[in-house]
């Protein structure tokens, strides 16, 4: 998948640096439009797809982050994977813009991606894997945001495109942080029990207060519960998508309904799978 992204990301910059004749990054935002322009936009955008986990390259989260030590968990999830991110809001500083089938494209790839990351998370026996999948169900919600902004640059309401770009920037933060700590503080349970799978995991965590305190404030952040940065985050991202009535033509209307109405699901499901792995893990609760 990384050679599959460095090829996406190297022939889409060749192709504008061969219309600018240049290899700045300035002289990008003067190549004219046309299929050339719109082709490289869509390869960087793919690239950059690839790194961040969209639908249908997800698969490598789930079986790359449990692979890895704890400490490497955190940062790939904290601080590797939003290189992809920056990537994407560099390349609509760039264009200012992107076609309305990429649009539509990418906010109905981001509401199936959180969905289907948070589907796989409710399900999983092992801790790692349902941290793992619930990246790849945080990757969907910021790649709502950005597909907000990305609508608001097609229609030039730079308000919109604004509000995206800070739903999604927060998104990214609370990810960063939840993350980096729910790695961190299972590689530590996962060290003292010798074992990740959550039957094994009953109430473990009251043994280790520091990691238990941090498997649980991580897990209520990326549930979205009030009081945490995953709350603000997923206000802000919801309300975004609730500005389609400011936003002309049925079709961006309808794609933004349908991403709204995945995040909504998706937050929903989040609640209900965080909330059960702090009550089995930490709290000790059985499951009936």
């Amino acid at each position: 998948f990384g050679r599959v992204s460095g090829a996406a990301l190297l022939l889409g910059l060749l192709l504008l640096a061969a219309r600018s004749h240049s290899l700045s990054l300035a002289s990008f935002t003067h190549v004219s439009g046309g299929a050339g322009r719109d082709a490289a936009e869509a390869l960087l955008f793919a690239g950059f797809a690839v790194k961040v986990g969209l639908v249908p390259f997800q698969v490598w989260m789930p079986r790359g982050y449990p692979a890895a030590p704890g400490p490497a968990r955190a940062i790939m999830a904290g601080v590797a994977v939003n290189v992809g991110f920056y990537g994407l809001w560099r390349t609509l500083e760039l264009f200012g813009g992107a076609p309305a089938w990429l649009t539509s494209t990418v906010l109905v790839l981001a509401g199936t991606t959180a969905l289907l990351g948070i589907a796989h998370a409710a399900v999983q026996q092992g801790l790692q894997r349902v941290i793992a999948y619930s990246s790849v169900e945080n990757a969907g919600l910021i790649l709502a945001g950005f597909g907000v902004a990305l609508v608001g640059a097609a229609v030039h309401d730079r308000p919109l495109v604004a509000a995206g770009l800070l739903a999604a920037t927060l998104q990214v933060v609370a990810h960063t942080a939840a993350k980096s700590l729910l790695f961190t503080s299972s590689a530590m349970i996962e060290s003292e029990s010798g074992t990740s799978d959550l039957d094994a995991l009953y109430g473990t965590a009251r043994r280790l207060p520091w990691s238990g305190t941090g498997l649980a404030i991580g897990s209520l952040t990326l549930a979205g519960l009030p009081l945490t940065a995953g709350f603000v985050s997923e206000w802000f991202l919801l309300e975004s998508l609730m500005q389609q009535f400011r936003v002309p033509g049925l079709g961006y209307r309808l794609v933004l309904a349908l991403a709204g109405a995945a995040v909504a699901l998706t937050a929903g499901f989040a609640g209900v799978t965080f909330v059960r792995l702090v009550g089995f893990v930490v709290l000790g609760w059985r499951s009936s």
